[in-house]
């Protein structure tokens, strides 16, 4: 293939790296200020398994936010207190870094991690691909079958050669070994299918449809595919599970480096993907539904389910049509804990079923919410949501229902994401962690609902626009402060929870076109130019930042 996730550590490269790292930061970075953060101890605790980083910042209530100098992931954020101090701890980090910054909006601290492992840094373990190595676009990637390709067509008895195929795609995997290929001709197979031994990162076992995607259906009632070992790659295929009453595919914990590509999965009573603890697992340009379950008036199945999922992209992907969530993260909070989540380039929806389907009428909406997170005491994993769109969680047969439901401990980046026709577009609860970026909102009942005195919000450049009947809905949270910053509210006044130096409310004239739900600015907008800088050199739609004589406010830089 064109990108594979990396086997390799580099382990012994890397206190040199650190070293490098730290210094060329040092050179690159602002001349350090009075109002500069300061980080005082990076230290890595091995035996409790927490990375603590402290410090000082000049400003009281200002939010340092802490990335790994090598990458530049985020870490987590924190806040300065009264004292001007700040600390931030991460409980069995999936990356233990080399080295660390520390960020305000005046500059930037670097310092090396004390006691990192010899293999630490985003190169030692295997890390989720990138936007850029699996492409954005629907083109499949070269399939790379280092070994035997196998043959199959349904019902042939031959020794699986393209001359005299195998008869069963089971046969297929009971036969091939790491770096084979199998390539399945036309047809619908009856079969529930079982991985029988490892690839491996280089050498992978690619299960493929032959002529692409919808010339193959493997069905079954229930279970059509169960992965239980490493580096599996299933591209092209449709795989449906007739309503049955188990999880369509389950991936074991030992499937690691399982990836789905190019496909549908649809029809099951249960989950359609249901995870155990997998690592860095992909699933890319596939669609995903009718995973609907109408037992008790509505019983969860949901799109893509996961417990301890470490590593895992999902990928201009689009999941409808479920009666739990699109996906959901740990529902049973187990050990290890997940981490290093990215969810980006995908559409996650509801609506008014077209049909009756499994025991649900015409026009009922099904499901609960896009996202949802849980997780397990004592611990802090990290989720990315980005350049992705939800819509359609109201009218539906729960109460509350959200696009994005963050909550329990959790530190979760929202960026370049738009949400609309919702009850709620982002219901947040303490402890989660939320910042919140370049977001469009509009046609929600409620924009934000708040709950459980959540501590570390931040929304900054977003756009909220017509149709919010309700901004910021206050749940048990009188002590909750907003860090709202270059944002745009469609409103003749402010909601109670903003700073109004920092950000403006306006009116239909302001934006393209409001009616068709274009909230690029229009040349006359005040928003144009308007906004203090903080770092965020995109806007919604990837367009670079600055594109005028400074940043503009909201979402959309105006072009």
């Amino acid at each position: 293939m064109q990108w594979r996730i990396s086997p390799h550590s580099l382990c012994a490269m890397k206190w040199s790296l650190g070293a490098l790292i730290v210094s060329s930061l040092a050179i690159s970075a602002v001349a350090l200020t009075a109002n500069a953060p300061e980080i005082k101890n990076a230290v890595w605790r091995a035996g409790a398994e927490r990375l603590v980083i402290k410090g000082k910042a000049a400003s009281r209530n200002s939010i340092v936010t802490v990335s790994d100098a090598e990458s530049g992931d985020v870490l987590g954020t924190a806040t300065v207190n009264r004292r001007k101090l700040w600390r931030l701890v991460l409980r069995e980090p999936a990356i233990v870094p080399c080295a660390v910054t520390a960020k305000t909006n005046q500059t930037t601290a670097v310092k090396r991690v004390n006691k990192a492992p010899s293999d630490c840094g985003s190169s030692a373990v295997p890390s989720v691909p990138k936007v850029a190595e699996i492409g954005a676009s629907a083109a499949l990637p070269e399939l790379s079958i280092t070994g035997r390709e196998w043959f199959v067509r349904k019902g042939d008895t031959g020794d699986g050669s393209e001359a005299f195929p195998l008869g069963s795609i089971q046969a297929a995997l009971d036969a091939a070994q790491a770096g084979d290929g199998i390539s399945i001709l036309p047809g619908n197979y009856n079969e529930s299918l079982n991985t029988r031994r490892n690839g491996t990162a280089a050498n992978p076992i690619v299960i493929q449809a032959k002529e692409g995607r919808g010339t193959v259906t493997i069905t079954n009632n229930g279970r059509v595919l169960t992965v239980n070992h490493a580096h599996h790659q299933f591209s092209q295929l449709v795989l449906a599970g007739q309503y049955g009453q188990s999880d369509l595919i389950k991936v074991k914990t030992a499937a690691n480096g399982w990836m789905l590509y190019n496909s549908e999965v649809r029809e099951s009573s249960r989950d359609c993907i249901d995870m155990d603890s997998p690592s860095n697992v992909v699933i890319s340009e596939s669609t995903i539904h009718h995973c609907l379950n109408a037992a008790d008036g509505r019983t969860d199945a949901h799109g893509i389910a996961g417990a301890s999922v470490r590593g895992l992209l999902i990928q201009n992907t689009k999941v409808h049509s479920f009666s739990g969530d699109a996906f959901q993260i740990d529902s049973g909070r187990t050990s290890p804990g997940w981490n290093n989540v990215v969810i980006e380039g995908s559409e996650f929806w509801l609506a008014p079923l077209p049909k009756a389907a499994n025991g649900f009428s015409a026009g009922v909406v099904p499901g609960e919410n896009a996202i949802d997170t849980k997780v397990r005491a004592g611990y802090r994993p990290k989720m990315t949501i980005r350049n992705s769109s939800f819509w359609g969680y109201q009218n539906g047969l729960i109460a509350n229902m959200a696009a994005l439901n963050l909550k329990e401990s959790v530190d979760v980046i929202v960026d370049a994401v738009t949400i609309y026709d919702s009850d709620i577009a982002f219901r947040l609860r303490y402890p989660a962690q939320v910042q919140i970026t370049n977001t469009i909102v509009h046609s929600t009942n409620r924009a934000i609902r708040y709950e459980d005195n959540i501590a570390q919000v931040s929304i900054w450049h977003s756009t909220f626009g017509k149709g919010i009947n309700t901004f910021f809905q206050e749940a048990s949270s009188e002590a909750t402060t907003f860090d709202v910053r270059n944002s745009i509210f469609l409103s003749s006044s402010f909601p109670a929870e903003v700073n109004t130096a920092r950000n403006l409310v306006v009116g239909d004239s302001s934006f393209n076109g409001v009616d068709v739900n274009d909230y690029h600015l229009s040349t006359f907008s005040p928003a144009v130019d308007a906004a203090t800088p903080q770092g965020i050199g995109t806007d919604r739609f990837g367009t670079k930042r600055p594109l005028g004589n400074g940043y503009d406010m909201g979402a959309v830089e105006s072009r």
